[in-house]
């Protein structure tokens, strides 16, 4: 699933704003970085499948999601 690599890469732009004291732009950032995390697991649930294979599949997906945000 894609968005996890958007979502580092605004974490890191809000952490260079940070040093200037732009809360605006860290802010910004932030309720970015969530909304793509959050689009990734609608997505998720949205398509969770019937098949072994398919949920096999979201099982995955959702394990590397998870992996993104724990670190």
């Amino acid at each position: 699933m894609a968005g996890g690599w958007e979502a580092g890469f605004l974490l890191a732009g809000a952490a260079k704003a940070s040093a200037g004291g732009d809360s605006g732009y860290v802010a910004g950032c932030l309720f970015r970085a969530v909304g793509v995390l959050e689009e990734r697991a609608q997505a998720l649930l949205g398509a969770v499948g019937r098949s072994p294979a398919e949920l096999i599949a979201t099982l995955g997906a959702a394990r590397q999601l998870v992996s993104e945000v724990v670190g």
